[in-house]
């Protein structure tokens, strides 16, 4: 006949065993939620949520500008649509500056602006903006950096859909017939006239990534130069 064990040994014998056997299943539990959790996409970690992590630098990888949220897609669109609305409440603001001050505060020392109004494309409705200027035999030259940005200015686009525009140079407003330069003298005018006279549009044209529109604006015959009253 043996001797029993003392209680309290038995007790800590107990608890020992328990939580013992108890580890490996509560660690199961873990390691099973946190897989769940990585296939729903709110944990890195896992076997799912590493082939979920490859999968998205391979499409980063294979799509130009990466992969982005719906969300960031109509962030970027409502930025776009901001940007538009205060470039054309500048314009409109500037066109009020140069009539009512004949340009006296667009020109100054080598720089000189004029007003030019020609129809929307679309629209129809009379557009005017602030553009700057080279005087050349027959006319002023004008270019479309659009301050470097990636497509041509929506003034260009206008003047090129049509024939003819209004221009105010200072108090003088005429009208001039449109000619777009192209290829050999387009590349002349930019280089000896426009770079050799504003180095400092140079920079518009490396960040827009494109070729910069230009224009000579010929005042028609019946439309000689007029002060405006």
């Amino acid at each position: 006949m043996g001797l029993a064990p003392h209680p309290g040994r038995v007790a800590r014998v107990g608890v020992h065993d328990l939580a013992h056997r108890a580890a490996p299943r509560g660690r199961a539990r873990a390691g099973a939620g946190r897989d769940r959790a990585a296939r729903r996409g709110r944990l890195p970690g896992g076997r799912d949520g590493r082939r979920t992590a490859g999968a998205r630098r391979a499409l980063r990888a294979l799509v130009p500008g990466g992969v982005t949220s719906p969300a960031r897609r109509a962030a970027r669109g409502g930025d776009m649509a901001l940007k538009r609305r205060m470039a054309s409440t500048g314009n409109r603001i500037g066109a009020w500056f140069y009539r009512r001050f004949d340009g006296r505060l667009s020109s100054g020392p080598g720089t000189t602006v004029l007003l030019i109004t020609s129809p929307g494309r679309r629209s129809g409705v009379p557009r005017s903006t602030c553009v700057r200027y080279l005087d050349v035999p027959g006319g002023y030259l004008v270019w479309g950096t659009g301050a470097g940005a990636p497509r041509d200015p929506d003034w260009f686009r206008n003047l090129r859909a049509s024939e003819e525009a209004e221009v105010q140079v200072r108090s003088r407003t005429f009208r001039v017939r449109r000619r777009e330069l192209v290829g050999e003298e387009r590349d002349r005018a930019w280089q000896d006239v426009v770079l050799a006279r504003v180095p400092g549009v140079a920079r518009y044209e490396r960040k827009a990534g494109r070729t910069i529109p230009v224009a000579v604006l010929t005042p028609t015959g019946q439309d000689a130069p007029t002060r405006r009253a």
